[in-house]
Parts: structure tokens; C-alpha cells; sequence
């Protein structure tokens, strides 16, 4: 598996089996350390375990709803016949996300330069993952992000409605 981060962290073109030798716990395993340390400010800040917990659970279901519905989409489009394993690949390509914490600390223009990289280390592994066109890999990230951010402000709503609080970012 690490050997395949290195590769997408070098923009290196991998076919979708190239994933096939990541386990599928594994690859949960990982995205749960991503969420990790993803949201380690709440620990180092706020010392609020049970919201530390809850903020990765959460955050991983996100993840995985978004993957959900890229899958629907790339299957939809005829890009992905459900051979290989494309959860092995958005888990490696989100691996860059751990700098965040640490890249969130510095200048802003760093922090826009860091986001440019982890968008191209996914576009690139999806691209060349799948062997899709610029354009489909495009769309395909368009379409995940309009319903992630619609399913997004449904959940915010339904929180707001039941009474559950939602700190602001």
C-alpha cells in the first residue's frame, strides 16, 4: 500500500488492479487514521474526546457516501464495470490529507497550494486509474462534490431541526 502512495504522491499512472493488493480493511483502517488525525485539533485544542470520535466517524462516513455515489456515477457513465478496487484507490489518493493539520498552520497561500496538490494526486490516480479522459475525470469530481455539498447541508438542516449543535467552521 505504501508503495502505491509514494507512486500517486509522484504522479505516477496506475491501472485500477494496481489497487487490488490493497484489503479492503486495511483500507478502512487507513481512512480511520486519516480521520485521525484529520481532526487531531479537537484533542489538542478542545481535550473533547467524545467529539474527537464522533467528528472521524462522521467524517469517514462522509468519505465513504462520497465514494458511494462516485461509484453510481462512474458506473452510470460506463467508466467503471465494479472490477478492482476503486475504495483502495480514494483511500491512498486521501493520504495526503494528513499534512492538513500541520499545512493548516502555515501561510494561507500554502494551505491553497497544499489543497491544488491533494486535487491533483486524486484527479491524477482517478484518471489514470480508470484510464478516463480530462474531461470525465473533471465531471466525475464535479458531480461528487454538487451532491456531497447538497447531502451536506440536508444533514446540517436535519441536525439544526433536531436540536443537535453544529460548531462552525
Amino acid at each position: 500500500m505504501f508503495s502505491i502512495i509514494i507512486d500517486q504522491l509522484r504522479f505516477r499512472k496506475l491501472p485500477i488492479g494496481e489497487y487490488d493488493r490493497i484489503s479492503t480493511i486495511v483500507a478502512w483502517v487507513w481512512m480511520v487514521l486519516i480521520g485521525m488525525v484529520m481532526n487531531s485539533d479537537i484533542l489538542l485544542y478542545d481535550k473533547i474526546f467524545f467529539a474527537f470520535g464522533i467528528s472521524v466517524i462522521l467524517q469517514t462516513i462522509g468519505i465513504y457516501i462520497a465514494y458511494l455515489i462516485m461509484v453510481w456515477w462512474l458506473k452510470r457513465q460506463a467508466y467503471y464495470d465494479g472490477n478492482g478496487n476503486l475504495w483502495g484507490l480514494v483511500v491512498t489518493a486521501s493520504t495526503v490529507d494528513m499534512a492538513t493539520p500541520l499545512i493548516a498552520l502555515s501561510h494561507p497561500i500554502i494551505m491553497v497550494i497544499f489543497a491544488v496538490v491533494s486535487f491533483a494526486v486524486f484527479y491524477n490516480a482517478l484518471k489514470s486509474g480508470l484510464n478516463l479522459e480530462a474531461k470525465a475525470t473533471v465531471i466525475t469530481i464535479l458531480v461528487v462534490t454538487v451532491f456531497v455539498l447538497i447531502l451536506g447541508a440536508l444533514a446540517g438542516a436535519i441536525a439544526a431541526i433536531i436540536g443537535l449543535p453544529i460548531e462552525q467552521m
